[in-house]
C-alpha cells in the first residue's frame, strides 16, 4: 500500500506542465487515501460533493451505493493533511 501511495503522489512529467502534474499527483494521492482510509467505493467518492467534506468536523457525508442510506464517515487523522 505504501508503494501505491508513493507512486500516486509522484508527478509524471517535467517541463511546462510540471505544475499541473504536481497538482494531479496531489489529487491522486488524496483520492487513494480516502478510498483506502474510509473503505468507500469509487462511485461513492465520485458522487460526493466538496460541500459534504467537513475538515473542521473531520467527516465526509457519503450517499451509499448499496443500501442507499447516507452515512457521515469520520476522517482519520492521517487523511486530513491530504485533503487540506
Amino acid at each position: 500500500m505504501g508503494r501505491l501511495l508513493a507512486e500516486a503522489a509522484r508527478p509524471t512529467a517535467k517541463g511546462p506542465s510540471a505544475t499541473l502534474q504536481a497538482a494531479l499527483a496531489l489529487r491522486n494521492r488524496a483520492v487513494i487515501e480516502v478510498l483506502y482510509g474510509l473503505g468507500i467505493r469509487a462511485s461513492e467518492l465520485c458522487a460526493a460533493r466538496l460541500v459534504e467534506l467537513d475538515l473542521a468536523g473531520r467527516s465526509l457525508f457519503v450517499k451509499r451505493a448499496k443500501g442507499g442510506r447516507p452515512a457521515c464517515l469520520p476522517l482519520h487523522d492521517a487523511l486530513i493533511p491530504h485533503l487540506a
